[in-house]
């Protein structure tokens, strides 16, 4: 599988779609359209950030997605 992914993303742009709970644009659907309009604009792949997000943006495109999950520890 991590061949197939640098075979699918080596020579185009991998966009980050994420947005804090603070920030105007949080919030699944304009995620999963943020990475909609990357795909369409020819986007290799795309980073997001928690799992709503991830199940959301997976059900819009087929790119490959890397998914991560940020958390602040004290």
């Amino acid at each position: 599988m991590y061949h197939k992914f640098l075979e699918i993303t080596q020579n185009g742009l991998i966009i980050s779609c994420q947005a804090l709970p603070n920030e105007p644009l949080h919030s699944s659907f304009i995620m999963s359209r943020m990475a909609l309009a990357a795909k369409e604009a020819g986007a290799a792949g795309i980073r997001a950030n928690s799992v709503v997000d991830i199940q959301a943006i997976q059900d819009e495109v087929d790119l490959p997605l890397i998914g991560l999950s940020k958390v602040d520890y004290p």
